[in-house]
């Protein structure tokens, strides 16, 4: 009976420590939404061309450049865009092909977030949340997807 309790004892205590070990991994300072506001949806499903440049260049030394299309929501007047992962590293200029209208989207802002922490302790490791973006210069926060309002 003795040795049962034992056991049991240190199968619970085994149990609570194991969620330290699987341990959360810091967020990484990507984004793969983009929601265009208030355009037509001639504009918004025909070409995108979204051109990605190194941080702190002035938008002059070029990384990549990608085409898309905005897709239709239930919302007339919003179109998402499906896009990879995008560094937030890295400075972004949208261009709606019909129009010749460009939007600049760079300026991201962090905050610094815990994670992997179990209840029994702390494992001190902290990661970076990305929480606001610019357009144009006109501030927005960042909800899990870029707004581009026309």
């Amino acid at each position: 009976m003795r040795l049962f309790k034992l056991l049991s004892i240190l199968l619970i205590i085994s149990s609570i420590s194991s969620c330290c070990i699987k341990e959360k991994t810091c967020s990484i300072l990507t984004f793969k939404n983009l929601e265009l506001i208030n355009f037509s949806a001639e504009d918004a499903t025909g070409d995108l061309i979204l051109t990605a440049y190194q941080a702190n260049t002035s938008y002059t030394q070029l990384k990549n450049i990608m085409k898309f299309k905005g897709e239709a929501t239930s919302d007339a007047k919003i179109f998402k865009v499906n896009t990879p992962e995008l560094s937030a590293a890295d400075e972004y200029q949208l261009e709606i092909v019909k129009t010749g209208v460009k939007y600049r989207i760079g300026s991201f802002t962090v905050e610094k977030v815990s994670c992997g922490k179990c209840f029994m302790r702390s494992n001190n490791q902290f990661g970076y949340s990305l929480n606001g973006y610019t357009v144009n210069g006109r501030s927005y926060n960042y909800d899990g997807k870029l707004l581009i309002v026309k």
